[in-house]
């Protein structure tokens, strides 16, 4: 099982999706993608600095929402090794951008596999705006 990483700062966060933003194949074939890879990049870094103790949990959960956003693109877009493959064939720019914008919420949910039957946890994963 690979390890997972935790992101002790925004650099190695952020640095990640620079990478892919400055990817080729991904900025001649999705080029919206990117562009709204980006805004969502601007805005998790203006919701960090807006973080204060009282206002913690909120942006907290504006993050994860962002954070889901992002997760689900990713999931949408083909990988390197899938890069020879006609991207009109696979799923259009828009409905990545569409995809993400309706279903974060329910992102963490489905991405651990839970069911969930009326009982939510009670976890920060779960209070996403």
């Amino acid at each position: 099982m690979k390890e997972i990483r935790p992101f002790l700062n925004d650099e190695d966060y952020f640095s990640y999706f620079d990478q892919i933003c400055m990817d080729s194949y991904f900025i001649n074939y999705y080029p919206l993608v990117l562009d709204e890879i980006k805004n969502i990049c601007k805005k998790i870094k203006k919701e960090i600095s807006l973080v204060s103790s009282s206002n913690y949990f909120e942006v907290h959960s504006k993050i994860l929402g962002l954070d889901a956003r992002l997760q689900i693109i990713l999931t949408l877009l083909p990988k390197n090794f899938e890069k020879t493959h006609d991207p009109l064939e696979k799923i259009s720019q828009e409905e990545i951008i569409e995809y993400s914008r309706k279903e974060y919420k329910m992102f963490s949910k489905e991405i651990i596999d839970l069911e969930i039957e009326g009982n939510v946890p009670h976890s920060l994963y779960f209070s996403v705006l």
